[in-house]
């Protein structure tokens, strides 16, 4: 079984949404892999609904009850993950993905873990692509979610049914 972790910016940004929704369509008939996406969370939904704020996400979600939960609860998901797809396309710039960060840092200390990165620039000439915490922890760039996902089937150690 592989357990697809969605790291990546989460803001009002629609593509926020859509890159996930495009990995669990997919992989949705796949039996073999399993899709965690952290904005299919009551929490996330929640701060968008009260989304007030230039930058994409809601200054109220900061200071809900119980907000200190959140970064156990993403350490949660990459520890249940055995691969991570981490996009590091900027759909708000003004908000910083320091979740993300935290993130590739767990990644980090489980080099056993596949993680493969997103980026629909050249990730070799981005600073954030580039800097060495980012290069040590991502194994392999592609430019967007469906080679991602194309390269994920590559490795799996079983055999996929392709659809036609």
């Amino acid at each position: 079984m592989y357990t697809v972790y969605l790291v990546g910016q989460i803001t009002a940004d629609a593509a926020t949404y859509e890159w996930r929704q495009e990995v669990e369509n997919y992989f949705g008939s796949n039996e073999h892999v399993k899709i965690i996406n952290p904005c299919n969370s009551l929490f996330n939904q929640k701060a968008l609904e009260n989304e007030d704020d230039e930058n994409g996400y809601s200054k109220k979600s900061f200071r809900e009850r119980g907000i200190a939960l959140l970064p156990h609860k993403d350490r949660r998901y990459v520890k249940e993950s055995n691969i991570a797809f981490v996009n590091l396309n900027m759909f708000s710039p003004e908000k910083p993905i320091i979740g993300s960060f935290f993130e590739l840092a767990w990644y980090f200390d489980s080099p056993e873990k596949m993680v493969i990165g997103i980026f629909d620039g050249d990730y070799t000439k981005d600073f954030q692509c580039q800097h060495p915490f980012v290069k040590s922890t991502i194994h392999a760039w592609v430019k967007n979610t469906l080679k991602a996902c194309k390269l994920l089937e590559r490795f799996m150690d079983v055999e996929v049914e392709y659809q036609l």
